[in-house]
């Protein structure tokens, strides 16, 4: 079928028709599905702590500074095994330091924190929790199918490392796993 539309494209659809599958095809907009590709090409990573208030909130921003910086085709996301209400604010005021030092800044530092769901899981190519011993437990108890799914990272909290020794080794841990996810994007570019 030619398309006389210069804007449009012909597309597939599948309809079912008095029991029978058929397949006609249409003219349909080339716009707006073009901008919804190039959002939903975007690869999401979720990173996973226990309160989604330091450790995967500076994950998820680390990350998605490197990958605006790199122009790369992945975008992340965080949230929280068990939220604490104790938490004051949207976000850690150790992670906004560091990354006020280092100019890093993000529109998402003024989120609460978020729970973590089924969906969020489905939604992610790649899902990293900051601490195996900390989370592993929590995790397979609330999502005990998707155990195989996830990456273990020895990131400590608050009550086992102070900021100055923690939010280095999470950097480093997000930059690595960063290099890993992307090589093939930078490389092609």
């Amino acid at each position: 079928m030619f398309c006389p539309f210069p804007a449009y494209t012909r597309a597939v659809l599948l309809v079912t028709i008095n029991g029978s599958l058929w397949a006609p095809q249409v003219c349909v907009p080339i716009i707006a599905p073009i901008r919804y590709a190039k959002e939903s090409m975007k690869q999401q990573v979720l990173f996973l702590c226990t309160g989604n208030y330091y450790r995967s909130r500076f994950a998820e921003i680390y990350f998605n500074w490197l990958a605006a910086k790199h122009n790369v085709a992945w975008i992340a996301d965080s949230r929280g095994l068990a939220l604490d209400g104790c938490n004051y604010g949207p976000i850690s005021r150790h992670t906004l330091a560091y990354f006020d030092k280092r100019g890093i800044t993000s529109e998402t530092c003024e989120r609460f924190p978020r729970p973590v769901t089924e969906a969020d899981l489905i939604a992610a190519n790649h899902i990293v929790a900051v601490k195996e011993v900390e989370h592993r437990h929590r995790f397979e108890a609330k999502f005990p199918t998707w155990h195989d799914r996830i990456e273990y990272w020895q990131v400590h909290d608050l009550d086992c490392a102070e900021p100055a020794d923690a939010l280095p080794h999470l950097e480093r841990e997000v930059r690595d796993l960063f290099e890993r996810l992307t090589a093939p994007q930078r490389l092609s570019a």
